[in-house]
């Protein structure tokens, strides 16, 4: 996060006049993680720290996420092969932007294009 922030400092000439953190699920542990973490280093000091619906369980989390990849039941190809799929499509459409900059309108229609199902 220090170093996107410097990028960005540096390159679009940004100056943030605070910092706000906010996570969702998993990255809602990661944010209090991340918050927790900054009290101590005092690099970024969040104003305002938001998680949404944060997992009560880390281990159920894990659990849940390994589960996509269960190697005792061998059903590691399925995964394997959508991954590779949403990667195949991001590229496609990362390939046909005019800039390789990330903007909101670019990752908005980096998924937009992707043309990615529900499931």
């Amino acid at each position: 996060m220090q170093k996107v922030y410097q990028q960005v400092a540096a390159e679009d000439d940004v100056e943030a006049t605070s910092f706000s953190l906010t996570g969702y699920s998993l990255g809602g542990a990661h944010s209090a993680y991340v918050s927790k973490l900054d009290e101590q280093e005092k690099v970024f000091n969040f104003e305002k720290v938001l998680l949404i619906n944060p997992s009560v369980s880390l281990y159920n989390s894990i659990s849940i996420l390994d589960s996509y990849l269960d190697l005792a039941r061998n059903e590691r190809e399925q995964p394997l092969e959508m991954s590779e799929n949403i990667f195949s499509r991001f590229a496609e459409e990362y390939a046909q932007q005019e800039s390789s900059a990330f903007s909101q309108d670019s990752i908005f229609s980096l998924f937009k294009n992707a043309k990615l199902s529900e499931q």
